[in-house]
């Protein structure tokens, strides 16, 4: 199970050796884009309405956390351009709330990328990345499939971003808690801590 924690990391491996590891992981981030409009036409949407209308449907569809609803700040065509950027948020059904980064790309298109969300999609290549940082690194033989996130999408309620997985260990056929911390969404990077002691 997935859960959003601030807490405690434990300092040694299922091999009884402390690791941190970090890995480079794909599509840990949703990015979408949408048309953004032209200062000189007042027919065509806001850059704000562009950015709220893109999270509505885009970034819901792909979060898969049922309608949100966003908030973005106005932002003047007049003086925006390729780099401009801007926040936003996007609350859930549920009352969390995904934070947002909006940017004016070099096509002239509105991009939105999440900065404290890992969408459902996304977790496979955590796992995968995790079990080959603990086989490279503590020299162990997990199988592909011997970390499990779970199957839906995580946001962070804090700054510290921790994902808490279940690794399966072969070897005592016992099922220990592994701390993921991502460092950075945008880079995609994480350090990984497995429990000392399996889960009861």
């Amino acid at each position: 199970m997935v859960t959003d924690v601030t807490g405690r990391q434990h300092e040694r491996t299922v091999m009884d050796k402390r690791t941190t590891v970090v890995a480079m992981v794909a599509a840990a981030i949703l990015l979408v884009s949408a048309c953004r409009s032209e200062p000189d036409d007042d027919a065509l949407p806001t850059l704000r309405q562009t950015t709220e209308d893109l999270i509505r449907s885009d970034v819901a569809s792909l979060a898969g956390l049922g309608d949100l609803s966003p908030v973005c700040p106005e932002v003047n065509l007049a003086v925006s351009g390729v780099g401009t950027t801007w926040d936003c948020t996007a609350t859930t059904a549920d009352q969390r709330v995904i934070a947002l980064r909006a940017l004016i790309n070099e096509q002239g298109q509105v991009e939105v990328a999440t900065t404290n969300m890992i969408a459902a999609a996304a977790l496979p290549s955590f796992e995968r990345a995790a079990v080959q940082a603990l086989n490279d690194t503590v020299g162990s033989r997990l199988e592909a499939d011997a970390i499990d996130c779970g199957e839906s999408t995580v946001v962070f309620g804090s700054p510290q971003r921790v994902m808490v997985c279940a690794l399966f260990d072969p070897a005592t056929e016992a099922t220990y808690d592994v701390s993921l911390t991502i460092d950075d969404i945008e880079t995609r990077q994480f350090s990984l801590v497995v429990a000392d002691q399996p889960r009861a």
